[in-house]
């Protein structure tokens, strides 16, 4: 790889490095970037989780606990929140993940508060995107990790099969997208 050593930090192991922002690095997002090992298998499928957010087509990520569900996608939000400014010659840092940890106990409401948080979150991020002028598509994610352990499954799948909340249609201009894992 051949990068300018002042402006970036490599990580992971030698077949397969990643460039990240050194300012980014001391980040909790930047740490957790740091420790990932990017693999082939794992560039697939983010590959495959960005098409399905670009068709509009439901994510739902199935294995065993501890197969890596969470930090692949923790990954994959981090790494599409930093952003390279060439003009300016600055880096930026924009969240674009919300976790719900669902359990027999998760409410709807606190899934409807989990939502209206990541709302909130994209319009900023939408906000953000009309200010760039790549006029790439950023997206903002709400990750419902072990989704099958929830009395509300039919609450979820409304949510991230309808892209409705509480019968009301979620503005798609926000490219707010859902993930659920299961095991």
């Amino acid at each position: 790889m051949n990068l300018e050593t002042e402006k970036y930090q490599v990580i992971g192991s030698e077949e397969h490095q990643v460039p990240i922002p050194l300012d980014a690095s001391d980040s909790e997002e930047g740490a957790r970037m740091r420790n990932y090992i990017l693999t082939p298998d794992n560039i697939k499928k983010i590959l495959a989780i960005m098409y399905r957010f670009k068709v509009g087509i439901p994510v739902a990520l199935c294995g065993h606990t501890g197969c890596g569900k969470t930090a692949l996608v923790q990954f994959m939000c981090d790494a599409m929140a930093h952003d390279w400014n060439p003009d300016t010659h600055e880096h930026t840092y924009a969240r674009r993940m919300v976790i719900l940890k669902v359990h027999g106990g998760t409410t709807k409401d606190e899934i409807r508060a989990a939502v209206n948080e990541t709302i909130d979150l994209a319009r900023g991020n939408t906000r953000l995107a009309r200010q760039r002028s790549s006029g790439s598509a950023l997206y903002t994610v709400l990750f419902f990790d072990e989704v099958n352990t929830c009395d509300h499954q039919g609450y979820i799948k409304s949510l991230v099969c309808d892209n409705l909340l509480d019968g009301e249609p979620i503005d798609e201009a926000l490219n707010l997208c859902f993930i659920c894992a299961l095991n």
